[in-house]
Formats: structure tokens, sequence, C-alpha cells
């Protein structure tokens, strides 16, 4: 038998790919509000909320990368930090150390473009 957690989190893949395939935002918004539903129905003990938790910070850095809102990608990093704490003592936390690698790197490039923007403007009106 099949919990509600695996229909959602089904749903979730549907609605991401008709994203994917369509290209319409409220396809990726529904996929991420669904994950947060299944992150629901999965507490901090459950075994399956690790996974719960890439795949809603997955939907997450995919609408970052449509949109560029450095608020997709704080709370993907979120989600990452999160699974990270779920790792047991002795079990390799490598692949998701890696994972949360790239979206620190990429809130950080993309502050650092919105710093040098501001400065550029900055330098435009002492002129």
């Amino acid at each position: 038998m099949h919990t509600a957690s695996f229909y959602l989190n089904d749903s979730t893949v549907s609605f991401r790919s008709r994203f994917g395939h369509q290209g319409k935002p409220h396809n990726l918004e529904e996929a991420i509000y669904l994950c947060g539903e299944v992150l629901h129905l999965h507490p901090v003990w459950h075994k399956s909320r690790g996974v719960s938790l890439g795949n809603r910070e997955g939907r997450f850095r995919m609408r970052f990368s449509q949109r560029g809102g450095v608020d997709d990608m704080n709370r993907a990093i979120g989600l990452l930090r999160e699974a990270l704490t779920l790792r047991l003592p002795g079990n390799s936390s490598h692949d998701t150390l890696n994972t949360l690698a790239l979206p620190l790197q990429i809130r950080y490039d993309k502050l650092d473009i919105g710093r040098m923007a501001i400065h550029m403007a900055m330098q435009l009106f002492t002129i």
C-alpha cells in the first residue's frame, strides 16, 4: 500500500516535468508547494526526510535559475544545511557538502554582482 507522501511526491515529479516541457511557472510553484507538503509528512526522524529536503531544494534552485531571486537560493541552502544535519555520525556527508557548495557559490556570485552594480552606480553619481 502506498502512502500519501508517495502520491504527493509523484505529483511533484509530474509538475516539475510539466514545467520542464511547458515552461509555465505555475507548474514549478505547485511542485515547490507539494514538496513542502511531503516534508510535513516526513518529520525529522523519518527515513525519507533527507530525500524530501533534497527534492524541495532542487525546485527552489530551479526557480532561482528562472527568476534569479536570492531568496530562492537562500531557501535551497537552508534545506541542504538541514539535510546535512540528518547525516548519521560515520556516514559520508561528502555528497551533501558538494551539493551545498554549488548554491553557496552561486549566491556569493549573485550578491557580488549586486555589490559591483551598486558601486558602479555610486561612481556615476560622483562624476
